[in-house]
């Protein structure tokens, strides 16, 4: 299963740990943390797009600055990257960091959890997460919200392993179900679902039209308002418009 998968249908997933039962989690050796100094932007965001969460370095600027931008002499403190030691490369990150949406510094948050996609699955993230949890706990916070996404699966279900709650379970109960049915393992009092509701099936033709037209697809994702896809292939990145007609979807390679 991918870190991220955006072919699962797209819930919002509020979480909250306490910061006095944090469990421990060894980093592997070869590895190493080390925290945000001027000029690590760059390397934040190329982590990032690594990790699919953008799809261009321009998405990855805008976010920084919505994010980051105003409060960047708050980050020696607050954003930790994780280091191959033998190279010095960053390749993860995450941030002990707060309600920015309000302005709310005594509300914690753990924020923007990545890791570089050649780097995944070697057991680097939960000691990642773990580290960062510490350092919101030294800051002062007890505990801390997780904002995540349904899309986002294998992050959800560290998060429940290291024993975080769910915050928004009403308002997005159908995705905590999605949850449930792909990790049925994890502490979660609702249902599970058939597999096949799953999936965003929009998605999936877009996904199935693009191989066909695109064999040299990299990745790609969705703008419903505006009706078109953005999408990279190994000659770069590009833009075309789509429409469903009788169920079918119908993409506008001209555009």
């Amino acid at each position: 299963m991918d870190n991220l998968d955006r072919r699962i249908k797209y819930y919002e997933i509020l979480l909250s740990i306490d910061l006095s039962k944090i469990p421990t989690a060894l980093l592997p050796s070869g590895y190493h943390f080390v925290f945000f100094q001027d000029g690590d932007r760059d390397d934040w965001i190329n982590i990032e797009l690594s990790a699919r969460e953008f799809l261009t370095f321009e998405e990855g600027i805008k976010a920084w600055d919505y994010y980051f931008k105003r409060y960047e002499y708050l980050l020696p403190d607050r954003m930790i990257f994780l280091v191959e030691s033998a190279t010095n490369e960053k390749i993860g990150t995450a941030t002990a960091y707060f309600n920015n949406w309000k302005d709310d510094l005594n509300e914690g948050y753990l924020h923007w959890v990545a890791i570089q996609k050649t780097y995944q699955g070697k057991g680097l993230s939960k000691p990642l997460i773990v580290y960062t949890l510490n350092q919101s706990k030294k800051l002062g916070y007890k505990e801390n919200k997780i904002p995540t996404q349904t899309t986002s699966p294998i992050a959800c279900k560290i998060y429940f392993d290291l024993g975080a709650v769910p915050v928004n379970l009403e308002k997005s109960y159908f995705g905590y179900q999605i949850l449930k049915t792909l990790f049925n393992q994890i502490q979660l009092d609702v249902p599970t679902i058939p597999v096949s509701s799953i999936y965003n099936e929009l998605y999936l033709k877009i996904e199935e039209k693009l191989n066909e037209i695109y064999p040299d697809l990299i990745d790609f994702d969705i703008n419903t308002e505006h009706q078109e896809i953005h999408f990279i292939t190994t000659k770069g990145f590009s833009i075309i418009h789509y429409d469903v007609v009788d169920n079918q979807v119908i993409i506008d390679i001209k555009m």
